[in-house]
């Protein structure tokens, strides 16, 4: 607002003798030490710039978006594990209103349950006039459910809507951070770099598309853990005598189950039933066996 009237100012100040006193508002105010009666001196003594800037709409206001990151002038990422931000904003002057969704507001507050693109359209009004201005929360998808390890060297995607937040991936990304630099690494739903160790002292993220329209990263970024030989699967009782259950969260139902015996020989397929999968074994003999589900693997051992 002030930089609009430099010029008038400084014309009234030279020109027409005013002396500087006070600023309100960022504001120049001037009080009349008129020496000049000509009609370009047409202000009163007492009389004030403020008064003509007051006149002039005003839509300076700032946003602050607690519990998220700033990644462009008008655009914000939520944290993880959020459900809901606040957006609290303030204005220049107290003259101007910030309306949203019909009435004005000193406080928006944005439900974000889902992953997703929520865009905030608000309107700023001010003296008679009005400017729309659009601000874009963005939140990311929760890592601990999307991500998974296998083995000690390969992340993937968890690609089952079922445990995966309800989503349907259609395209994966995957990036690295060394030395806060952001680098891309390969496409596809597996992270691995063939047959070297993916190194545990990167960051990787993971931008993933769905419905071939909307992209978003995690919302944190995930590193490599020492896992134990048997990964996220588990199997129990183990002993067991005449069944034995098979827990896999990350359950697809592509996912089929075979039993080796300590020889190697196939003994049986069983097709994966869900994230919970029994399995009869009362007509094994006594020994130990290998359950594999691709290629992640556990040992049980059949009693009687």
């Amino acid at each position: 607002m002030q930089k609009r009237f430099s010029s008038f100012v400084l014309f009234i100040f030279f020109f027409c003798g005013y002396t500087f006193s006070t600023a309100v508002y960022g504001i120049v105010n001037f009080t009349g030490e008129k020496d000049l009666a000509d009609g370009f001196c047409f202000f009163a003594e007492g009389a004030n710039i403020e008064t003509i800037g007051e006149q002039i709409p005003d839509f300076e206001v700032s946003f602050l978006v607690p519990n998220t990151t700033q990644i462009d002038t008008t655009v914000y990422m939520a944290d993880c594990g959020s459900s809901e931000v606040d957006i609290i904003p303030t204005a220049q002057y107290p003259s101007t209103e910030i309306w949203y969704q019909g009435g004005v507001v000193s406080k928006i507050t944005l439900p974000i349950a889902r992953a997703g693109i929520y865009p905030v359209p608000i309107v700023i009004k001010s003296r008679g006039a009005e400017k729309s201005k659009t601000l874009v929360i963005k939140r990311g998808f929760e890592a601990d459910t999307v991500v998974r390890q296998y083995w000690n060297d390969v992340l993937a995607i968890n690609k089952n809507p079922k445990n995966n937040g309800g989503y349907t991936f259609t395209k994966t990304e995957w990036t690295h951070t060394e030395n806060n630099v952001v680098s891309a690494v390969r496409s596809g739903d597996y992270l691995y770099f063939g047959s070297s160790k993916l190194p545990r002292e990167f960051f990787y993220n993971a931008l993933l598309t769905i419905d071939d329209t909307i992209t978003l990263p995690l919302c944190k970024d995930v590193q490599l853990k020492q896992l134990s030989s048997a990964g996220v699967l588990s199997i129990y009782p183990n002993p067991m005598r005449t069944a034995v259950t098979l827990e896999n969260p990350f359950w697809e139902e592509s996912h089929r189950i075979e039993l080796f015996d300590a020889n190697g020989t196939l003994q049986q397929v069983i097709p994966s039933a869900g994230e919970k999968t029994n399995i009869n074994v009362q007509d094994l003999l006594p020994g130990v066996y290998v359950v594999r589900i691709g290629k992640e693997t556990l040992k049980i051992l059949v009693e009687k």
